[in-house]
């Protein structure tokens, strides 16, 4: 495992991007193997011809192989980004052991398929954040083995593709080719969402960017994601605030009007909602005992 190697190593061997410290970054277009894009503290902007992605502790993004991309991070507060590049074939390899009759692999043990991960913004749930804590804590030991991390990290890649599958199994349209297209507009709509919810966008802005009609999308959001495009919104509102509260010193008031919030009651209200305190007592909770400190 090669750690922060050259832009040109990349692909080559397993590696990690490991950044530390820096609140202002910016970098040219860059085209790598298939990655994992993470944070363990603040935020950033990863930029890819068609979207746009904030990517903060909460969620993580895979980018596939060959797709060019930008990151910027201006933060008030130092940031940890943690991303993990593939050897080049790693996981295609995975993929292709676990789909194909064994008798093929015997006859053709080295072909190498093509393979394309949907880019949006994930959750990042217990499986993939243990992985990706365990990857971080072995490489800061010495001498600790991470090999035998890649093959989970891998799996767990593929894993988006079957939750992919799920969301367009659910959508209630009739033809397959349908659905699958309808899906692509509502990733649309989803990447919309997260890049502007500092703002306030409404239904139909969101609409019109996923080239949808406003009851249309919201139908099939609903249905595809289990939440509405608000409800979503208003999420991932909450646990920017909920990482500004535990990362910086700014008062409610200003991290409600980061967040897109009205004003500090109406952040208070649907952090009450969500996590069940005020968001005064989440800071005071969890600073104390923050996992990434």
């Amino acid at each position: 495992m090669l750690i922060n190697p050259p832009p040109a190593v990349l692909g080559r061997r397993h590696a990690v991007l490991w950044g530390r410290g820096n609140r202002t970054y910016h970098s040219s277009p860059f085209a790598g193997p298939l990655s994992i894009k993470a944070m363990f503290r603040g935020g950033g902007v990863w930029e890819t011809p068609d979207s746009r992605y904030l990517l903060d502790a909460s969620s993580y993004l895979v980018l596939n192989a060959r797709q060019s991309y930008t990151v910027a991070i201006e933060s008030p507060t130092p940031v940890e980004t943690f991303c993990v590049f593939f050897e080049e074939g790693f996981v295609e390899d995975i993929w292709r052991s676990s789909t194909t009759p064994d008798s093929r692999l015997l006859d053709d043990p080295f072909a190498r398929p093509s393979l394309e991960i949907p880019e949006t913004l994930q959750p990042l749930n217990a499986g993939m954040g243990e992985l990706l804590a365990g990857l971080r804590a072995r490489l800061a030991a010495p001498r600790e083995p991470v090999d035998g991390l890649m093959v989970p990290l891998g799996e767990a890649v593929l894993s988006i593709r079957s939750r992919v599958a799920r969301e367009i199994a659910r959508l209630p349209l009739e033809r397959p080719s349908t659905r699958r297209e309808n899906h692509t507009r509502l990733i649309r709509a989803k990447n919309f969402i997260d890049a502007q919810a500092g703002s306030s966008p409404t239904l139909k802005e969101i609409a019109r960017e996923a080239c949808l009609s406003p009851y249309h999308l919201h139908r099939l959001f609903k249905a595809a994601f289990g939440e509405t495009p608000h409800e979503y919104l208003s999420r991932r509102r909450a646990q920017t605030a909920a990482r500004l509260l535990a990362e910086t010193a700014l008062s409610v008031t200003e991290i409600a009007l980061d967040c897109g919030f009205c004003h500090g009651g109406t952040l208070s209200a649907a952090f009450r909602e969500r996590y069940g305190v005020s968001p005064r007592q989440y800071r005071q909770a969890v600073r104390p005992k923050r996992i990434f400190a």
